[in-house]
């Protein structure tokens, strides 16, 4: 959570509620493909669990990118449609105000295929009984928002929030990939020394 709402007391602090609104403005538009995503991992979990199951370790890294693919390809279709009609939808869901935050949604597409795409890597971690690796992997986020959103937010206002917004997701991201093959390389040198005589 902290990781994509630190900004909204950060612009409120350092410039104005008008700024968190332009912000809350553009994650809206993000916010009907993220809660997509988190229904469609209601039932990706159990798929990816009984897989893991019954495949083992072997097969976390491929089908986490095999997941992160088909996130990927459903958020990317999304944000085309929407970026291609981003003026009349802008202009029709806020009445003609926040014409300038149109120069920011392709930004907000990026952090948003990111982010979502970090969703598919901790449900993989999920299934593979390691929720402390789902932990881990958000509190790198957590410390890029921390770390860059304060003085990018201060200094860029809301094109400075949205950018360590990207960055942030990025790194939630990398970090669910590095604990997957973390937790499949403990895994394999598990299996080898219970298989050694």
């Amino acid at each position: 959570w902290l990781s994509g709402a630190i900004y909204y007391p950060l612009l409120g602090c350092f410039f104005s509620l008008a700024e968190t609104g332009k912000l809350k403005a553009l994650m809206n538009l993000a916010s009907p493909i993220g809660q997509a995503f988190v229904a469609v991992s209601l039932l990706s979990l159990p798929h990816v669990s009984r897989v893991h199951h019954e495949e083992g370790f072997s097969v976390a890294s491929r089908l986490a990118w095999k997941l992160s693919g088909v996130y990927i390809a459903g958020t990317s279709l999304y944000w085309v449609v929407l970026l291609l009609l981003r003026r009349p939808v802008v202009h029709h869901l806020y009445g003609g105000r926040y014409g300038e935050i149109i120069a920011l949604l392709p930004w907000v597409a990026l952090g948003s295929i990111l982010r979502i795409a970090a969703t598919a890597q901790a449900i993989v971690l999920r299934a593979m009984r390691s929720p402390s690796s789902v932990f881990v992997a958000y509190s790198a986020a957590c410390v890029v928002a921390i770390v860059l959103g304060v003085p990018f937010s201060r200094w860029f206002g809301l094109r400075g929030a949205v950018f360590a917004w990207v960055l942030s997701s990025a790194a939630a991201l990398v970090g669910g990939i590095v604990m997957i093959r973390r937790r499949s390389g403990q895994a394999r040198a598990s299996q080898a020394v219970a298989a050694s005589p």
